[in-house]
């Protein structure tokens, strides 16, 4: 995924509608991007939870 650019998938990410539609034909294509979209999601969400575990109550 870092080699597609951004350290948090930021270039894939923005290819990815791209990719959607270019793969309208092509339904394993699709669940790739399906599958690369929930990944970035899940990194996404464990950093957040991450940082807010760390940040604590007194930065709220």
């Amino acid at each position: 995924m870092e080699r597609a650019g951004g350290g948090a998938g930021g270039g894939l990410l923005a290819y990815l509608p791209q990719l959607w539609a270019h793969a309208d034909s092509h339904s394993m294509l699709r669940a790739a991007v399906l599958a690369n979209l929930l990944h970035l999601l899940k990194v996404h969400r464990k950093k957040k939870i991450a940082w807010e575990s760390n940040s604590g109550p007194s930065a709220r």
